[in-house]
């Protein structure tokens, strides 16, 4: 999907001023904000690679949650297993992780802990990298 695919799809985009640099040359170019996932508000940010859309990613704030995110995250584990199965996951003190790949996307859920508590949910296009490369 190009951009121009993009603002047709989602018009409320706004162009980002300063966009967010990646690795592999993405470029967080358009933000929709606010958006609600999992009972979170956040925003959703959409990278590119030249004038390919390869990244989408939201993030929300759950630092004022009693539960720091738990739930969502819980939602959003739920959501990834029903859609895309068992998960990779990770869990330790900085925070919980989960990853599903499917066709030629990744999808991750990641959950930081208190005191900077966010929640974060991000499909991407797969980099098709194999065990080799790693």
């Amino acid at each position: 999907m190009g951009t121009d695919a993009l603002r047709d799809a989602v018009p409320s985009a706004a162009r980002v001023p300063r966009p967010q640099r990646l690795a592999g040359g993405l470029a967080g170019l358009w933000r929709l904000e606010p958006v609600v996932i999992a009972g979170l508000s956040g925003a959703q940010t959409f990278f590119f690679s030249g004038r390919e859309l390869r990244r989408v990613e939201f993030v929300a704030d759950a630092s004022d949650l009693a539960d720091g995110g738990a739930a969502a995250f819980g939602a959003l584990l739920a959501f990834g297993r029903s859609t895309y199965g068992p998960e990779t996951a990770a869990n330790d003190p900085s925070g919980s992780y989960a990853a599903w790949t499917q066709g030629g996307l990744e999808v991750y859920a990641q959950r930081v802990p208190a005191p900077r508590a966010t929640v974060r949910w991000v499909i991407k296009q797969s980099e098709g990298k194999d065990a080799s490369e790693l």
